[in-house]
């Protein structure tokens, strides 16, 4: 899908389902946020709120309202006005001291070159189509000894399964680009100027109800999920931990923690 049409995709998906996701006990905390804090913190240094951050598809902002914890400035950019908005309210009911909000493409951020000490992007890189160009605008505006943090679900090495994967995303959601493999990932963000220090490995654990319901998917996709879920082989049902219990199905997506520094 072309860049452009595929924003177009994104913006009308989430704009129409932002307090679906503002609501999401899953997007609001979860093991791979406590670990990117850690990441954020480490790099920070410690207790004292210092330096900017910029969280990069920040869907409802919860990971914009984590960091405002360590920093002294947080800028939390979406796409999506409808979502830029529900960050705006996480921010303030969170007392997210130092946060902002700014409707932006990952691309073409409204930042200064080198401004920024941290630079986070949580379950959005997958929507991005264009990743080397918004890589590129990553490393644009991160000081030279600064940090990105991407947490990101990731499909597997075998072909068959990452196959799998794929269409399965695709069909509950339109908006969706590609979840690559732990080393297609890495190999990107690295040939894009980077250097991964740290990985990480974390899981979002799902049910076929409530994830098809966040996502609007309609009933004749969903039929097809069901059957995709149900009728699975083995290497999929293993690397997906599924588990199906009459018409209750619920899976497992990997997730993968990365920290990269500018080379």
């Amino acid at each position: 899908m072309p860049q452009r049409e595929q924003a177009s995709v994104t913006r009308r998906q989430f704009g129409e389902r932002a307090k679906a996701y503002a609501s999401s006990a899953l997007h609001s905390r979860d093991e791979s946020l406590e670990m990117m804090e850690r990441m954020a913190r480490e790099h920070l240094g410690g207790g004292v709120r210092a330096g900017t951050v910029v969280d990069v598809g920040c869907g409802a902002g919860f990971t914009a309202a984590a960091m405002s914890a360590l920093a002294g400035r947080v800028l939390a950019t979406d796409l999506t006005p409808e979502m830029v908005e529900q960050a705006r309210l996480v921010g303030r009911e969170r007392n997210a001291t130092g946060m902002t909000v700014a409707i932006a493409a990952a691309s073409s951020l409204p930042l200064g070159s080198g401004a920024v000490d941290v630079l986070t992007c949580r379950y959005a890189f997958h929507h991005m189509a264009d990743a080397e160009r918004v890589l590129g605008e990553f490393r644009r505006v991160l000081k030279d000894d600064a940090c990105f943090l991407l947490a990101d679900t990731v499909a597997t090495e075998d072909a068959d399964v990452y196959a799998w994967m794929d269409r399965v995303e695709r069909l509950r959601d339109p908006s969706h680009h590609l979840n690559r493999s732990p080393s297609e990932l890495v190999g990107l963000i690295e040939g894009c100027g980077f250097r991964v220090t740290e990985q990480g490995e974390a899981r979002v654990y799902l049910d076929l109800e409530s994830w098809v319901q966040r996502s609007a998917t309609p009933a004749a996709e969903v039929g097809e999920l069901r059957r995709l879920l149900m009728e699975a082989g083995a290497g999929v049902r293993e690397a997906f931990e599924v588990d199906q219990r009459g018409d209750d199905i619920r899976f497992s997506w990997p997730v993968m923690v990365v920290k990269a520094v500018k080379r």
